[in-house]
């Protein structure tokens, strides 16, 4: 039982796999680039195409600004908090992109594990289930124990049945193995 920290302050950046923007991996597993999940906040400062990344599901949420996606040709509006998920294999740009954004992505390789991303606003104590729990706070504090408190930025794995207060808004992944049961992600 227990947390994991990542510090938004103590996070490196360092360039896309296709070189046309910048990230910061808050967590992954394992820690390599052979990781089976990845939880990671981009930049998008200009008009720009993902990187491909095959065999991988993605989801992905803007954190200040709505972002405009052209999707395999079809553009869509993904609003600020809103979760879209995508298969890594598609050709997907940001376009229009008049000012630079952040955008949480969650990464996970298909057939290891599978993954849900929610963003909740909440004044109260959440729990981790058994399941890997990774909270990143958007807006607002979270509560790890009476010396750990985060701020906008900052995310915790959190271990076993570990609880965590929050006031503010979050990001909730959940990332288990196949093979688990299918419903309640």
């Amino acid at each position: 039982m227990g947390y994991r920290v990542s510090r938004r302050s103590r996070r490196p950046a360092a360039l896309w796999a296709n070189g046309q923007g910048r990230s910061e991996v808050v967590f992954s597993e394992p820690a390599s680039d052979r990781w089976v999940w990845r939880l990671s906040v981009a930049e998008i400062a200009t008009d720009s195409r993902f990187s491909v990344f095959e065999n991988v599901d993605r989801l992905l949420v803007p954190l200040q600004d709505d972002v405009r996606l052209e999707m395999d040709g079809t553009e869509k509006t993904v609003s600020r908090g809103q979760v879209e998920r995508f298969r890594g294999e598609l050709d997907v740009r940001a376009v229009g992109v008049a000012s630079p954004r952040s955008v949480l992505n969650l990464m996970t390789r298909r057939g290891l594990v599978v993954a849900d991303l929610e963003v909740v606003e909440h004044a109260g104590t959440l729990a981790g289930d058994g399941r890997e729990l990774v909270a990143y706070v958007i807006d607002g504090t979270a509560r790890l124990s009476a010396r750990v408190t985060l701020s906008a930025g900052d995310a915790c794995r959190v271990i076993g049945h570990s609880a965590i207060a929050v006031d503010g808004v979050v990001a909730l992944a959940r990332i288990r193995p196949v093979g688990r049961a299918q419903h309640g992600l």
